[in-house]
């Protein structure tokens, strides 16, 4: 990082009446490298193989037909939108010896997890002939946490209990195919035994230091494609996975495809491009990204609808191999893509030839990843084991104090209290579980993850999917994003978030936390009325233009193409949460739209903040003019909104890794200038220079009063930033 850069990071918060925030994650995440985990490793270790496939792309490219396909089903006939996230779990892996792709056999693993049906739309899916059984824990391997595991030297079918059975073993079958001539199936069996006893007896073998992980479950994620998911999807993206970013391959990257919607800051266009280039950022904006074995995580592009070329497939594969170099020639994550040779199917045909060098190539990255066979502690397993249980009992959330009665269940494996707080920071970074050590939430853990999803997609949601008794509260979440607490509660009541009701004041503050809902500042409401602003769907229409005389201009500048939509929405939550959302003079309306909002500072100043391509725009109005702008309020007010950006940045680095390594911010800080007729931008950095010359239109700028945004102050007793706390 350069030391401008790091000067950006760190200047900024030194002024008087601000803490400091240092650049990337907090001290408390950066759980794999202290001393207390290390001292777990001491006293016994595993190697960990822990791996997830992330499905991304536009909707309509064939996702959820490859995801089939790569779990041994068939490719369904019909195209089917996703609803938030399908999760497809222990139905495929690999086996870590020979380097291989395997489908686990369907009769002991459960399929797709369950998301319920609603309005009619279906969104489990069910395959003919396939049952599930009682008991995943009984499927020996997909234990815990959907991983497959065997012990050191043995043959685990000859593993006997205290009462001599043996374990039950999941059965795999390889997919060898294209180097075998045709599938062979190893299948480990052996008598049945109680839950209990499968505990029991993985407590005595980890006693031995006999556990080891043999065949590695892959979980498939299918993201759905819409605009309106883009939001939470960060929540559940890993640098420990591999990511497949899937396009429509029979089309030009920059054919128009009118279906498709606009994201933030890309001017209208609607093409794959913007997607490819929207998806790449999102992962190396919310990853933490490795330079070992190449750079890691990697994006591996692959292209669909073959089938529909009409010329040369192999012209066609060229041209759009040609086509994504020049989109990424100049991209600093370019050494995480992977698109030569690409990968061009058919994914409505399993038999495609294509496929079966994925699925060699998904085990090989997931292999050489920077993170495999990195070691676990031996003693986190048996509560591992009970919480894969609880969930088998359709369990999703349980309080502290239950995971401290499983816990001393374990006896001489039961954790002190430290060593607990330890294992739920390593499993919510491993995504195994949710647990954030905060007011309000710290009470309760959420064990199964997939738990979450349904609570996001009950609100953000696409419209196709939303309940018909509900459609006055949808539009009024697209008009002004105003959710009422008893409207919240009445979408719970439905028969498929019905489990969301015996926890909603637990999840009503998990919405808050992360910012999918937000309080107004000075709520007259008492937190009846909530905001949704990823849902609100409403463009400015009255007063678009900023009147250039009474406004000062700051900037938020990302370093990619365009502002990432889940900062985003964070910020304009945390934005409107600070100061009070103005009303509009025309129509009665709360100023807040689909990607921009104004609030009142005082009698004099008000705020607003715009997005124009890669920038989040701040300006500051006082009533009669520019030169009027108290000095203290507009650097009070910079302080606070550069505390919330950094914390919202840090939280998506955080919320899913090991954030040991410091991490650069995203995002530059600039301060516009009117030039002309429109503002042009410099590093604030430069502020103390009293002219500033614009290289693009060569003219001579004053800068004392757009400065203002950094001027000294004292701290007051109404300083709103010290208050903050976003995660």
């Amino acid at each position: 990082m350069a030391k401008e850069e790091q000067e950006v990071a760190t200047k900024v918060f030194h002024q008087k009446g601000l803490t400091q925030i240092n650049k990337g994650p907090n001290k408390e995440i950066q759980i794999f490298s202290d001393m207390e985990f290390q001292g777990l490793l001491s006293s016994g270790s595993y190697k960990c193989y822990w791996n997830r496939v992330f499905l991304t792309g536009p909707f309509g490219v064939g996702k959820t037909c490859l995801a089939k396909i790569l779990v041994g089903d068939e490719a369904p006939e019909q195209r089917e939108s996703t609803d938030g996230i399908w999760i497809y779990l222990g139905r495929a892996g690999m086996n870590i010896k020979e380097r291989c792709w395997v489908f686990l056999e369907k009769g002991a693993a459960k399929r797709i997890e369950e998301m319920p049906d609603r309005s009619g739309v279906k969104s489990n899916i069910s395959t003919p002939g396939v049952h599930t059984i009682t008991s995943r824990l009984k499927a020996f391997f997909s234990l815990p946490s959907r991983k497959q595991k065997g012990f050191k030297g043995q043959n685990v079918a000859h593993l006997k209990s205290s009462n001599d059975e043996s374990a039950l073993m999941h059965g795999a079958t390889r997919d060898d195919s294209a180097g075998r001539g045709g599938d062979s199936e190893d299948i480990l069996t052996a008598n049945d035994m109680s839950e209990d006893e499968i505990i029991k007896l993985i407590r005595s073998e980890c006693n031995k230091g006999n556990y080891e992980m043999i065949i590695v479950p892959i979980d498939l994620w299918d993201f759905g494609g819409q605009k309106i998911y883009h939001l939470t999807h960060q929540l559940f993206i890993s640098s420990r996975g591999t990511f497949v970013l899937i396009f429509n391959g029979s089309k030009g990257i920059h054919d128009d495809i009118p279906d498709y919607i606009d994201l933030p800051g890309c001017n209208n266009q609607r093409n794959t491009a913007v997607y490819l280039v929207h998806w790449v950022n999102s992962v190396l904006t919310y990853c933490k990204t490795s330079a070992e074995n190449g750079g890691y995580p990697k994006i591996k592009f692959v292209a669909t609808h073959k089938d529909q070329v009409k010329g040369d497939i192999e012209e066609q594969r060229r041209i759009l191999v040609t086509s994504i170099e020049k989109l990424f020639e100049n991209h600093g994550g370019k050494q995480h893509l992977q698109y030569e040779p690409l990968i061009f199917v058919d994914a409505r045909n399993k038999e495609d030839e294509e496929l079966d060098t994925l699925k060699k190539q998904l085990v090989e990255v997931a292999l050489d990843h920077p993170s495999c066979g990195e070691l676990m502690p031996t003693k986190f397993v048996p509560l591992e084991l009970q919480l894969a249980k609880k969930v088998e009992e359709k369990k999703k959330v349980l309080s502290i104090g239950e995971l401290n009665d499983l816990n001393q269940q374990n006896e001489k494996h039961a954790l002190t209290p430290d060593q607990l707080q330890k294992f739920l920071k390593v499993n919510h970074a491993l995504g195994k579980l949710i647990y954030f050590d905060e007011a309000c939430l710290r009470d309760n853990v959420i064990i199964d993850p997939v738990f979450l999803v349904d609570v996001l997609r009950s609100i953000v949601t696409d419209e196709q999917f939303w309940p018909e008794h509900l459609t006055e509260v949808l539009g009024e979440l697209k008009e002004s994003g105003k959710l009422l607490k008893k409207d919240l509660h009445e979408i719970w009541k439905q028969d498929c978030f019905k489990e969301i009701s015996e926890h909603k004041e637990y999840m009503v503050e998990m919405l808050v936390h992360l910012d999918i809902i937000c309080r107004q500042k000075d709520d007259e409401y008492e937190s009846e009325l909530f905001l949704v602003p990823c849902m609100i769907r409403t463009k400015r229409e009255d007063n678009p233009q900023i009147d250039f005389d009474r406004s000062i201009h700051l900037a938020y500048r990302f370093k990619e193409e365009v502002v990432p939509p889940a900062i985003l929405y964070r910020f304009i939550a945390t934005f409107i949460s600070m100061w009070k959302l103005r009303v509009s003079s025309k129509s009665s309306r709360l100023m807040i739209f689909t990607d921009s909002a104004d609030v009142t500072i005082d009698t004099e100043h008000d705020m607003r903040i715009d997005i124009q391509g890669n920038r989040i725009i701040v300006s500051l109005s006082h009533k009669e003019s520019q030169i009027s702008i108290v000095p203290t309020i507009a650097s009070t007010a910079q302080e606070c909104l550069t505390h919330a950006i950094t914390r919202i940045s840090n939280f998506y680095f955080s919320v899913s890794e090991d954030s040991g390594c410091t991490r650069d911010l995203p995002f530059t800080i600039q301060i516009g200038i009117v030039c002309g007729s429109d503002l042009c931008f410099f590093d604030h950095m430069l502020r103390s220079k009293e002219e500033w010359t614009c290289p693009d239109h060569n003219r001579i700028h004053k800068t004392n009063s757009v400065s203002r945004w950094f001027a000294d102050k004292l701290p007051t007793e109404g300083d709103r930033c010290q208050k903050i706390v976003l995660v």
